[in-house]
């Protein structure tokens, strides 16, 4: 479906989640009408945007039902102005145990998933699906229902394995002729902005193991690891936390807050609108290569 977007990589740890969530939110801000789909049985999607704290997750069960048994999936509506979200969780693995079976019985049923939730993917105009940590029919699956990928890692060995797993799900869907998938582009993610031989080494690596497939995206997700604890803590997208550390600067009861996490208003401050322009930048090359 052209409309979607899935974030993944077959390793788990690399930022996928984070990447997920910032990207529909980031664009819901700017008025596209849009769709978060969590497939990670970990349902950390429902952290970085504060659901789970509500208790509205219902782990995955809706989904999983409309997947096997049709009918619309359970949504969460205006998580976000503009973003809605199917939640996941434990359930997203008797989903992709259901998918398995059901592909030693039919290759096509890879294509099951996508079909299932076409009619409501054709009500946003962007659709985010944040994969899960790992291989096999789920992820499969979902690359099956996506236009386009994107894969992030870290400066390590284990997300370079993680972007093989993708590159060889990509191999098994060539025989379906209705299945358009490309690889939009990878993004590095938490390497500190001091990292520059770092950074370069590994677009460097990138680039020659891609080469005329795809490209790194520019843009550099920056380590900032208290930013990281606090969105995920309190259910802040980068952009959210930015405004509420710039908040914190006129305020005194905020002041000792921050002060209380470990640094002073003003370096809270600097990070967090660093870490929320890498985001807006990141997710602003995304829409970019998604409209063309």
């Amino acid at each position: 479906m052209r409309n979607v977007i899935t974030i993944a990589n077959g390793k788990g740890g690399v930022g996928k989640t984070s990447i997920a969530a910032n990207l529909a939110g980031v664009a819901a801000a700017n008025a596209w009408r849009v769709l978060a789909l969590d497939l990670d049985p970990q349902g950390n999607l429902g952290s970085d945007l504060g659901y789970r704290q509500t208790e509205s997750s219902d782990d995955g069960e809706g989904l999983f039902r409309a997947v096997v048994d049709g009918g619309a999936p359970y949504v969460l509506v205006d998580v976000r102005p503009g973003l809605d979200v199917i939640p996941g969780g434990r359930r997203n693995r008797a989903l992709a145990d259901h998918l398995t079976i059901a592909r030693a019985d039919r290759d096509d049923a890879v294509l099951d998933f996508g079909l299932a939730l076409a009619p409501t993917f054709a009500q946003y105009d962007l659709v985010v699906i944040d994969g899960p940590p790992a291989g096999g029919s789920l992820v499969e699956s979902a690359l099956a229902a996506s236009r386009w990928v994107v894969v992030p890692i870290r400066a390590d060995e284990g997300s370079f394995d993680g972007l093989e797993l993708i590159a060889g799900a990509f191999q098994t869907l060539r025989e379906f002729p209705d299945v358009q998938v490309e690889l939009m582009g990878v993004a590095l993610f938490d390497v500190s902005t001091q990292a520059t031989a770092i950074r370069a080494e590994v677009r460097a690596l990138v680039d020659e193991e891609l080469a005329g497939i795809a490209t790194m995206f520019d843009t550099v997700i920056r380590s900032s690891h208290r930013s990281a604890f606090d969105m995920r803590r309190f259910g802040l997208l980068a952009h959210e936390y930015q405004a509420k550390a710039e908040a914190a600067l006129g305020s005194v009861r905020d002041r000792i807050e921050a002060q209380r996490l470990g640094e002073s208003v003003e370096r809270f401050s600097r990070a967090s609108v660093g870490l929320a322009n890498d985001y807006v930048n990141l997710s602003s090359e995304i829409l970019t290569r998604f409209s063309v």
